[in-house]
């Protein structure tokens, strides 16, 4: 909530968000700290601002007239904006569905992960290649992209497209089907330059694409009524302007906090009726098409059941130390490696722990880095336990909750994780295991979530 209340100067939208899609809790004991946080995010960022650049407006998008407040919605205009809840439903779904489709894709590649995002960065730059090459060279004859634009328009946040599209005099410097081609390809390039750069490890958000692909795919949509007459009347800049908000609500399946967060980005009053009816349409789309949102696909795929029970709520009500541990496989960082594998062999040991010197915890050995390393048996008796150790394996705390041990769990692709004393963090005193985990968190459901 904070952060979406200091990036986007949306405080309300940023406490919405987190109710409505993380937490799925709107009692006062949640609603509290979170509004708390959203508020003191948001003065301290303007304090800041403020005090950079006396006198500019908050609004991340300025809206010209025309487009925003003039706009309402009315009987003519209301098919077309349920069109454009169903398009950005679907634009909402292809993103999700390829985000993690991508994701597997790169778990899958056989090259050292360090590596994984150089790879999916160095196809997102063949992309941003075609785009120049197709739109500078090919389409746009004596004009090159970055006369419009700095680098490719799907590159970044995007929001100076973002912004030239509320501009209805940008729509008249175009050729109407080269524009189309340009939104469309857009449209296209951004899904799968998002979904390269998350699947791929790097770093980065959905709700900065979501808007980027709302706007154009709304534009698209109102240039396209706009040549066929059926545009009622309504400026192609404003449907790029309500697209954003379908699109986010299709993705994080959140119409409220989209609405919301739309409004506080553009300021524009007149938005808000119009907005309303595409995000639900969208809404309810992406659940039709699909019933997870970009958040809850990966925790359903890991056995966690999201929805209106509030199922996370009840991850972190628990924490680790209500957990059956498994006892601990210890080794130092000189020990031989084929003694390693001897104790899988004699006792069937999965996981050892790796201590340093001074007995303190250093890493974690897998049982598929023993499996690989069965792979070259030459190698085996030249190979220590500190050569092999994973150090990034994180020791997490017993009264840590299970939310955090789930996400770790996904984040380093582990079947079990270390269990520290807080007092004494490199103290372990057991092996925590996604199986456990599970079993503790399907008891509580089955018991009311005590």
């Amino acid at each position: 909530a904070a952060g979406i209340s200091a990036v986007f100067d949306a405080p309300i939208g940023g406490v919405i968000f987190t109710l409505e899609v993380i937490l799925y809790d709107f009692s006062i004991r949640a609603f509290a700290p979170i509004v708390l946080a959203s508020v003191i995010a948001n003065v301290t960022t303007r304090a800041i601002f403020n005090r950079l650049n006396p006198g500019v407006d908050n609004a991340i998008f300025y809206v010209p007239q025309s487009v925003g407040s003039a706009e309402e919605l009315n009987w003519p205009s209301l098919p077309s904006f349920v069109v454009l809840g169903l398009l950005c439903g679907g634009v909402g779904v292809v993103l999700t569905r390829l985000m993690y489709r991508t994701d597997e894709l790169f778990r899958r590649m056989p090259i050292p992960r360090p590596l994984k995002p150089a790879a999916g960065g160095a196809l997102l730059g063949v992309l941003g290649m075609s785009y120049v090459a197709i739109f500078g060279w090919l389409l746009l004859d004596r004009l090159k992209p970055i006369d419009y634009y700095t680098m490719p328009a799907f590159f970044g946040d995007g929001y100076m497209v973002i912004q030239q599209l509320f501009d209805e005099d940008f729509y008249g410097r175009w050729d109407p089907a080269k524009l189309a081609l340009v939104l469309g390809f857009l449209v296209c390039a951004k899904v799968v330059g998002t979904c390269l750069t998350l699947g791929s490890g790097g770093s980065g958000g959905v709700i900065a694409p979501s808007l980027f692909l709302g706007a154009t795919s709304g534009a698209l949509l109102g240039l396209a009524l706009q040549q066929v007459g059926l545009s009622a009347g309504v400026e192609i800049g404003f449907y790029a302007l309500v697209g954003m908000g379908a699109v986010l609500a299709a993705v994080v399946h959140a119409p409220l906090a989209a609405i919301l967060i739309l409004f506080e980005v553009t300021q524009q009053r007149g938005v808000i009726l119009p907005a309303m009816l595409a995000s639900v349409v969208a809404t309810g789309t992406a659940r039709l098409i699909f019933r997870d949102s970009v958040y809850t696909l990966s925790l359903r795929r890991r056995g966690v059941t999201v929805g209106t029970s509030s199922d996370l709520r009840v991850l972190r009500r628990m924490t680790v130390d209500q957990v059956e541990l498994d006892p601990v496989n210890s080794v130092k960082l000189d020990t031989p490696f084929d003694h390693l594998v001897r104790l899988t062999a004699e006792s069937g040991a999965a996981d050892f722990v790796v201590f340093d010197r001074a007995g303190s915890y250093a890493g974690l050995v897998t049982a598929d880095d023993v499996r690989t390393a069965l792979l070259q048996p030459e190698s085996i008796p030249l190979l220590v336990a500190g050569e092999v150790v994973r150090p990034d394996v994180p020791c997490v705390g017993s009264g840590d909750d299970l939310a955090t041990v789930l996400e770790a769990f996904s984040r380093f692709e582990v079947s079990r994780l270390p269990v520290c004393v807080a007092s004494n963090p490199g103290h372990v005193i057991g092996l925590v295991s996604r199986g456990a985990l599970m079993r503790r968190y399907h008891h509580a459901l089955t018991a009311g979530g005590d």
